[in-house]
Formats: C-alpha cells, structure tokens, sequence
C-alpha cells in the first residue's frame, strides 16, 4: 500500500475517527469541529497549534503491538524536540471495527516539523490544529 493512493474508504474512515486526548483532563477532537478543551490548553502552554500524530500502523498496515510501541516511542522522543508539550492520546474508530491506536497531541510543533515528522514515520495523515483549534485531516500521499 506504500506506494498506492489512500481510499476514500480510509480517508473517510480518518475523518469519522474519535481523536481521544487522555490525561487529567480527557477530551475528544473531531475533524471539523472546533476544540474550546484545546483552545485551553493553547493558552495554558502559550502556543497556537497543534499536532494528533500517531507512528502505529505505518501505511495503515497492521502491525503487531510489540513494533508499533516501539515506533511510538521513537517518534514522542522525536516530538519532544519540536514540540512544547506532548499528551498521550488514542485514535478511536467509533465503529470498533478497527483497534484504537495510541497517538499523541503534540502542542506549539510547526505545520512543517509535523509534515517531515509524519512522512518520516510513514503516516497516511495526520490531524493538524491551528490557532482555532478547528482539527483538520492532513493527507501526506
């Protein structure tokens, strides 16, 4: 699937997605739907975007637990570089059709860094929030 178009099957599937931002304070993202949670913690970190990114599943293939952990933690090591302050979260299919897939909403990270930093980790997409905390899908092939 590396190096085929993205179905309107998945890209829709992207869309209706439950981006689950967990913590003390738990708040769901929805394309399209603006964020007052987000635009909170915006203005508690003193940033004005935002990144949901996941490494999990590259290409949207499935890949076994153990891997996909690993991938993740290389990429909240790469994310702690760029980005002001990262928060665990989840990417739910409301469906349940397909498994939840751990991610992590990285704030004041540039719209290019979360560019290179998904096509890096062989990302589809990713949700992209700027200053109106408005979460968008960013389609990377």
């Amino acid at each position: 699937m590396s190096g085929s178009e993205i179905s309107t099957e998945l890209i829709d599937a992207y869309r209706a997605t439950n981006y689950r931002v967990l913590g003390q304070n738990p708040f769901v993202l929805n394309i399209g739907q603006s964020s007052k949670p987000l635009q909170k913690l915006y203005d508690e970190h003193g940033c004005r975007s935002a990144a949901f990114i996941t490494a999990w599943n590259p290409f949207s293939q499935p890949t076994d637990d153990t891997e996909n952990s690993r991938l993740q933690a290389l990429l909240e090591t790469e994310l702690l570089v760029v980005s002001t302050a990262l928060f665990a979260g989840m990417g739910e299919d409301p469906s349940g059709q397909w498994p939840g897939e751990k991610s992590t909403l990285a704030l004041g990270l540039s719209l290019t860094s979360a560019k290179s930093i998904g096509t890096r980790f062989k990302q589809n997409a990713f949700v992209w929030i700027d200053r109106d905390a408005n979460p968008e899908l960013l389609i990377l092939r």
